[in-house]
């Protein structure tokens, strides 16, 4: 029933993992053979054909009917067109991203690359397999940092550095991000070498910029595991090679690192002075969300060690509302961590065991090591914990987490930065999950997409057809009303926290 024209579009929406928009269609799927201002006949055709689904302003094919165009588009020769013109444009998408990202641009562009993950997936894939993940991985570096993703940024890089081991200014910049990821993710021994790998490529390129950005990522892993003098000596050189020959981004995220390290290191004073700085850099009337939302935290911290509670409050107000600006959840899991330290400080044990109880669940789901493993964040933490439960009792303490872990983000949100003590509507602990209503089958199958599979792997490890599988997967998402698979990762991961955390 389909005409050529809604067929050959067919074929090209098959590169697509996730849903998608008319821009994308007609950045993606376009050329001299189906031209740009005709595309949306086509479109509206496979739509009033349910071959594909409109989701709103958005676009989505099933994955049976996906896997079915995939194989068309291999017939028309057509696959590695298609795919590099989905490279191209969501590389482009990402360096608009990276040129406006200390800006308050920042935070819309960061939401509506959002519905895209799966696609930017997609193209990583595309892009390793064709030999450009290089170019590709580099880019990526503000989606994943504002998003809170290190150990997938550390996948991808790892993978794209081992494919090109030559020096050059791509590779240099994708080291940076490795290195900073590597840091984040609390592997400092990884940060550490890739920084003076770093390092040495850049002499080899006899770049000042870059061998000055590979100090920054030395002086970044040396801080995190509190070797503070080493930390400051190379980001001091650092910041002031960057005034010479470093952007304007460079400079604050270099100012910033150097900031958290004296603020984490004993030197409050020194860390709030630098840390202010990178806020006047920003533009306090900037609504740009990570450089200030982590020197605002680094504040907070800086605050409580110096013992100004009053000062740790307001600048743990203003952190949240900054990393509630877009979806960050490890920046945000930490900054609640902050502000439940300040409530212990306060007296204030009852809130402090909610947001703690809150805050359990994503760093579970990322997999994270409380505080990223710094050792002033954890002493704090614990000290807070042991107050809390010194001054609540252990049996209060964790019906009290486990209260705080039942609110949505947005409730959890509007309470750590209100007054109160107690949250208003505090929801009751599910008598069943949202994936009781499935099948054994369907729950195996529901288990290994949280996992990460393809439905030809899931076809493999339950040794079954790729079809089956298909219509596996298709009756969970209808079962569970969902749209996307990372809507069943997400669910999946929400009951394995709700099980392993201390909050279940």
């Amino acid at each position: 029933m389909c005409s050529p024209t809604e067929r050959l579009l067919w074929a090209r929406l098959s590169a697509f993992a996730g849903s998608f928009d008319l821009a994308a269609v007609e950045s993606v799927c376009t050329d001299l053979q189906l031209p740009t201002g005709a595309v949306v006949g086509p479109l509206i055709g496979l739509v009033d054909k349910s071959v594909v689904l409109r989701l709103g302003n958005r676009y989505q094919l099933l994955d049976t009917i996906r896997e079915y165009g995939a194989e068309w588009l291999v017939e028309l020769d057509e696959a590695a067109t298609v795919k590099h013109r989905m490279i191209a444009y969501y590389r482009s998408r990402l360096h608009q991203f990276e040129e406006r990202f200390l800006s308050s641009d920042q935070a819309p562009l960061h939401k509506a690359l959002l519905p895209d993950h799966e696609n930017l997936r997609a193209a990583l894939e595309y892009a390793h397999a064709d030999g450009e993940l290089l170019p590709m991985a580099a880019a990526m570096w503000p989606y994943w940092l504002c998003s809170g993703q290190p150990a997938e940024a550390c996948h991808w890089l790892d993978l794209a550095l081992a494919r090109q081991p030559e020096a050059s200014p791509e590779r240099v910049r994708a080291l940076q991000w490795a290195s900073t990821f590597a840091a984040l993710q609390g592997d400092q021994a990884t940060a550490k070498r890739l920084a003076g790998e770093m390092r040495e490529q850049a002499g080899q390129l006899g770049d000042p910029r870059w061998t000055a950005l590979a100090r920054m990522c030395a002086g970044q892993a040396s801080g995190f595991l509190g070797e503070c003098d080493e930390a400051v000596a190379d980001l001091s050189v650092a910041l002031d090679e960057l005034h010479l020959v470093g952007t304007d981004l460079d400079v604050a995220l270099a100012s910033l690192r150097l900031g958290r390290v004296q603020a984490l290191g004993g030197r409050a004073e020194a860390g709030i002075a630098v840390l202010s700085d990178v806020t006047r850099l920003v533009g306090e009337s900037s609504k740009e969300s990570y450089i200030q939302g982590c020197a605002y935290g680094y504040m907070t911290v800086a605050h409580l060690a110096a013992g100004d509670i009053d000062a740790a409050e307001r600048t743990g107000r203003r952190v949240v509302e900054l990393h509630d600006l877009r979806d960050g959840v490890l920046n945000l899991g930490v900054t609640l961590d902050a502000v439940a330290w300040t409530a212990v400080a306060q007296g204030r044990h009852q809130r402090a065991a909610l947001i703690f109880g809150g805050v359990d669940a994503p760093f579970s789901l990322l997999d994270q090591r409380r505080a990223l493993g710094n050792p002033l964040l954890t002493k704090l933490h614990e000290q807070a914990l042991k107050a809390a439960g010194e001054a609540l009792g252990s049996g209060q303490l964790e019906r009290l987490r486990r209260q705080g872990a039942r609110l949505p983000r947005e409730q959890l949100v509007a309470f750590a930065l209100s007054q109160n003590d107690t949250p208003p509507n505090v929801p009751a602990q599910p008598k069943s999950t949202r994936t009781n209503g499935l099948t054994q089958r369907e729950s195996e199958a529901a288990a290994l997409i949280a996992r990460g599979m393809t439905n030809r792997e899931i076809a493999e490890q339950l040794v079954i057809s790729k079809r089956t599988a298909d219509a596996h997967v298709e009756h969970i998402l209808a079962k569970l009303g969902y749209s996307f698979r990372s809507q069943i990762v997400a669910s999946m991961a929400d009951e394995r926290c709700r099980d392993e955390s201390p909050a279940g």
